[in-house]
């Protein structure tokens, strides 16, 4: 069993600290333990379980590459 503090589960999850705090009171994000009087972290194993809800992202139509702009090279035009 490991305990993950808050900047470890942003780390992890690519989410920030309001972000958490919202989702676990919405009761959609593990709920933190209290280790101490002033120490709460969560559940390595809840974290995890939670990113392995999450559905897996689908992407639309065809990928869109942008079209090639000046060189950085290139001299520029001046008015």
């Amino acid at each position: 069993m490991r305990f993950l503090r808050i900047r470890h589960v942003m780390q992890l999850t690519g989410l920030s600290r309001m972000t958490i705090y919202r989702l676990e009171l919405a009761g959609r994000f593990p709920k933190r333990r209290q280790l101490s009087k002033n120490s709460v972290a969560w559940l390595e194993s809840d974290v995890e379980g939670w990113a392995d809800s999450r559905p897996v992202a689908r992407l639309r139509g065809t990928p869109h590459t942008a079209a090639p702009g000046p060189s950085r090279d290139a001299p520029r035009r001046t008015p």
